[in-house]
């Protein structure tokens, strides 16, 4: 068991953002990075690219991986897209472009610009995650963090944070704090993550006996629920939950995670890239006319997608006419040519004939 508590301080919310012209090559992959340092709740990535004056075969192949290797977004014989996605892993983040066909060296065009939320406070990684199985109530299960609705596989699984290293002052009338999973696989698609609060203070081993109350009054204790997807990532918002806690001086926060209508799995802190571990992330909620401004940002950056991608389909469009014309002038020439010599024939066969006699 330990804990990870991380303080982030930002003075200056900004956005960052990369724009590049590059070749790819027959035999290479062209790879680029993006960090998502912001430490924002969520982050927009919004992404364009585009083949640069190239011929209608030159196609890419290109694909977006999250820092646990997850693919974001992907792309297959296409010159030119746009997206806008949401980050929820911390760290690099890689961009890879692929030739397919076309050219032996294609010129592409990249512009990338990342829009974190908020602006990130204090983040905290979990003192314990675990697993609880109504049938070995004795014993929890520190290697695994998953849940479980089935009578027989009955399970749920427990993350608790230690608030020790949290002032009361970062949690004000604009901070807001956030509970962040990442989901590892789910049983069904139907089947629905639920966050609840243990309000009575846990001691270690982890017992079943200690939640009997906590399971009986699930109803009530619950904070939210939410589709639990496989390979996605989900919020709740605890900024009461850690109100309560740090107003009745407690040290820690206990979180219990239940499935409804199936399985979950869930990445805890064994076997699991730091970037999708639990964490709670306080975030200072932002001014609204700098919440109208970021959204106008992300539409343009849309606006600026779509012309692009117009642009590039003219182009394309004008290569092509340009091509024919150019086609149909040779071809023209070459039959006024043949036709040229055609007559001269004709007339030197008739002076020919003329001048000989009959």
């Amino acid at each position: 068991m330990w804990f990870c508590v991380t303080l982030l301080v930002v003075g200056l919310h900004v956005t960052s953002s990369s724009r590049i012209a590059f070749q790819v090559s027959a035999n290479n992959h062209e790879c680029f990075y993006e960090e998502n340092a912001a430490r924002a709740s969520t982050t927009l990535m919004t992404m364009r690219f585009g083949v640069l004056k190239g011929s209608k075969n030159d196609k890419l192949a290109v694909a977006i991986h999250s820092p646990s290797g997850r693919i974001l977004s992907n792309w297959t014989d296409t010159q030119a897209e746009h997206t806008t996605s949401q980050l929820h892993e911390f760290g690099m983040y890689s961009i890879c472009y692929r030739r397919l066909g076309g050219s032996y060296k294609i010129n592409v065009f990249h512009t990338v610009e990342l829009i974190p939320s908020g602006i990130g406070v204090f983040l905290l990684y979990p003192a314990t995650t675990a697993t609880l199985q109504k049938r070995n109530p004795a014993a929890a299960d520190y290697g695994i963090f998953q849940a479980s609705d089935d009578e027989k596989g009955l399970q749920f699984g427990i993350v608790d944070f230690n608030l020790e290293s949290l002032s009361p002052s970062m949690i004000n009338d604009r901070s807001r704090a956030f509970l962040s999973l990442s989901i590892r696989y789910n049983s069904t698609s139907d089947v629905r993550l639920q966050v609840a609060h243990m309000t009575d203070s846990v001691q270690y081993p982890l017992e079943w006996s200690q939640f009997k109350s906590h399971i009986e009054n699930l109803s009530q204790r619950e904070i939210d629920e939410d589709h639990a997807t496989s390979g996605s990532h989900t919020s709740f918002d605890i900024t009461e939950y850690i109100e309560h806690a740090m107003k009745e001086g407690k040290n820690a926060i206990t979180l219990t995670i239940h499935a409804k209508g199936g399985s979950i799995a869930i990445d805890g802190m064994s076997h699991t890239p730091a970037s999708l571990y639990p964490r709670i992330l306080i975030e200072e909620e932002e001014i609204h006319s700098l919440l109208h401004i970021k959204y106008l940002k992300t539409r343009i950056l849309d606006l600026r997608g779509e012309i692009s991608y117009i642009i590039q389909r003219e182009e394309h469009s004008r290569d092509a006419a340009e091509s024919t014309n150019s086609r149909v002038k040779w071809f023209s020439l070459i039959i006024n040519a043949f036709l040229m010599c055609i007559a001269i024939i004709q007339v030197l066969y008739v002076r020919k004939i003329l001048e000989g006699g009959y």
